[in-house]
C-alpha cells in the first residue's frame, strides 16, 4: 500500500511539481450554501480559536466545503427535501383499471426459485389496488398453486394476498392471470413490494425483463424502482435485494391492478385542464421566487467569501444527496495541493473540541500508522430504504463499518487512496456510509473511541457535539472557556 499511496507519486501522478504546503490535520467542515448563521458560529467558537491558538493555528487548516451549485427546483417542487430531483407530476389516468406490470400473452418463463420473488414501487398518488395477478407461463393455464402477496416494505407487513389453483386461476389478462380482492387503499407516498412465490418446474416465473412488457404508472399515479428482491422462506418479506440498471421489471412473476382514489363528486374541478393549467402557472410562479432567493443567497455567499479565505467551493448541486460527492472532492482537494498527516470532517452543527483531539492523536499514537480511521463506529447497520436515509442502490441488508456523522480521522494514505480513485467510486445515500462502503475493499484500521458523540449526548470528555443550533454552539464555548466543560458550568 505504501508504493500504491506514496504522497511524491501521487504529485507526479497529477503533474503537481511544487512544493506544497504543510499541514498536520486538514479539516473539512460538510455546509450548506445558505447556512451562514452556522459558519459565523464556528468561526466565533472553536474555528476562530483554532485559527489564533499560537500552536495549532500553523498545524492546522480550515475549510467549509460547499457545493457550488444550488438546486434550482423549488423545496415544494422537488421529490423528496433531500435531493434536486422533480417531485412526479400526476396527470391520472381516471375510472379505470390499470395493470402495474404488465406481460405478454404467451411469455415463457425459465426460472425455478419457489422462493418469494418481489419487485418495489411507491405510491405518488392515492390508489385502490382491485386484484393480484400472477405470471402464467405460456398462458397455459396454472398446474400447482402459485401465490402472490402485497407487501409493506417499511414494516414488511403482508398486505393483501391470493392463491392461484389449477382450479381456480382466475382470468388470463395477457400472460398473468388475475384475481380480484377486497378493495384497498394505499395512501401516497406508501413504499410497497408485489411478491409472488411457490415457481417450479411446472410453473415457472421468468427473469428475462427482454420478455416482459414493461409497466403503467397510470400518468404518475405510481413510481417503479429497479430494486428486485428474493427469498429462501416462503410466507415471509424476501429480505435480499438485487439492483439492474433500466430493469425496473426484473421478474415475470407477481403484479396488480389498481385505479386512482379521487373524490368522484370533486373529480370534474380536481383534474381539468384549467386546474391542471393553473397548478403550472404555480409552479412557474414558485420557481421566480425561488430564483430570486438563490440571488440573495449567492451575493450573501460572495460576500462571505471575501471577508473569510475558509470556503472550499466543489462542483456539486448543494443538497443532502450529494454529500458524498462533496466529502470526496474535498479529499482530491487536499490530496492534490498540499501535504499532510490526517483530515478531520465534520459538520456545521458541530461542536469540536480540537485540542482534545490533536493531543488524542498523540496519546493513541496514531501517528506514522496506515490505514487508520479513528472514529466512533457503526456496525452492522441496518440499511433504510425510506426517508433521508433511503438507499436504493446498496442491495445488502446491512452497510460495512462507517464512522458516526459528527466526525472521523482518516490517515493521508487513506485519503489519497480515495483521491486517486474518486472516479471509480460510486456515492450511496450519504456521506458516513460512502466512505465505510469505499474503505472496506481496503480494510481500515478502525480505532474505536466513544469521544466521538453520534448524538446529542455531552459528557465532559467529548471530542464532538453534533445537531447543534448556532447558539447552542456559543453556549456550549462560553461554558469550555468558563470551566473547562463544554457541557455546562455546574
Amino acid at each position: 500500500m505504501e508504493n500504491i499511496l506514496n504522497r511524491e507519486a501521487f504529485c507526479l501522478f497529477l503533474g503537481n511539481f511544487s512544493l506544497p504546503p504543510s499541514y498536520d490535520v486538514v479539516i473539512g467542515i460538510l455546509s450548506a450554501r445558505g447556512n451562514t448563521e452556522q459558519r459565523q458560529a464556528l468561526r466565533e467558537t472553536w474555528v476562530g480559536h483554532a485559527l489564533q491558538h499560537p500552536s495549532l493555528g500553523q498545524r492546522i487548516l480550515i475549510k467549509f466545503i460547499v457545493g457550488s451549485q444550488p438546486c434550482p427546483i423549488p423545496a415544494l417542487d422537488r421529490l423528496d427535501q433531500y435531493s434536486c430531483e422533480p417531485d412526479v407530476v400526476v396527470d391520472p389516468v381516471l375510472q379505470q383499471d390499470i395493470i402495474a406490470y404488465m406481460v405478454p400473452k404467451g411469455a415463457v418463463g425459465y426460472h425455478y426459485h419457489n422462493g418469494p420473488l418481489g419487485m418495489d414501487f411507491r405510491v405518488n398518488f392515492p390508489i385502490i389496488v382491485t386484484q393480484l395477478g400472477v405470471f402464467d407461463s405460456n398462458s397455459d393455464g396454472i398446474k400447482s398453486q402459485l401465490t402472490v402477496r402485497l407487501y409493506d416494505k417499511v414494516s414488511q407487513a403482508e398486505v393483501l394476498s391470493v392463491n392461484f389453483t389449477q382450479d381456480e386461476p382466475g382470468e388470463l389478462i395477457g400472460g398473468s392471470r388475475f384475481k380480484p380482492v377486497d378493495q384497498f387503499l394505499l395512501p401516497k407516498g406508501f413504499e410497497g413490494s408485489i411478491v409472488g412465490e411457490n415457481f417450479s418446474l411446472s410453473d415457472p416465473s421468468s427473469n428475462n425483463p427482454l420478455v416482459h412488457g414493461g409497466f403503467d404508472s397510470g400518468g404518475g399515479l405510481i413510481s417503479f424502482h429497479s430494486v428486485s428482491r428474493f427469498g429462501v422462506k416462503q410466507s415471509v418479506f424476501p429480505e435480499f435485494e438485487e439492483k439492474f440498471f433500466e430493469e425496473d421489471n426484473q421478474y415475470g412473476a407477481g403484479s396488480f391492478m389498481y385505479r386512482a382514489y379521487v373524490n368522484f363528486s370533486v373529480v370534474d374541478d380536481e383534474f381539468t385542464k384549467e386546474t391542471m393549467l393553473e397548478r403550472k402557472r404555480e409552479r412557474t410562479e414558485r420557481t421566480k421566487m425561488w430564483h430570486k432567493v438563490l440571488l440573495r443567497e449567492e451575493k450573501e455567499l460572495e460576500r462571505e467569501m471575501q471577508l473569510y479565505d475558509d470556503i472550499l467551493m466543489v462542483d456539486v448541486v448543494d443538497v443532502y444527496r450529494n454529500l458524498p460527492m462533496k466529502l470526496l472532492k474535498f479529499y482530491s482537494w487536499v490530496a492534490l495541493n498540499m501535504k499532510f498527516n490526517f483530515t478531520l470532517k465534520t459538520d456545521d452543527d458541530c461542536f469540536v473540541h480540537l485540542e482534545s483531539i490533536v493531543k488524542g492523536l498523540n496519546d493513541r499514537k496514531l501517528r506514522g500508522k496506515e490505514r487508520t480511521w479513528w472514529s466512533r463506529f457503526r456496525t452492522a447497520w441496518p440499511v433504510e430504504r425510506v426517508g433521508k436515509w433511503r438507499e436504493l442502490d446498496y442491495t445488502a441488508p446491512v452497510y460495512p463499518s462507517f464512522a458516526c456523522g459528527a466526525g472521523n480521522v482518516l490517515s493521508a494514505d487513506l485519503v489519497r487512496w480515495l483521491a486517486l480513485n474518486a472516479d471509480n467510486l460510486k456515492p450511496y445515500q450519504g456521506e458516513d456510509v460512502s466512505v465505510g462502503i469505499w474503505l472496506s475493499a481496503l480494510g481500515p484500521n478502525l480505532v474505536n473511541d466513544y469521544r466521538w458523540s453520534c448524538g446529542r449526548e455531552c459528557d465532559t470528555g467529548t471530542f464532538t457535539s453534533p445537531e447543534n443550533e448556532p447558539e447552542e454552539l456559543r453556549e456550549m464555548w462560553a461554558d469550555l472557556l468558563a470551566c473547562g466543560d463544554p457541557c455546562g458550568c455546574s
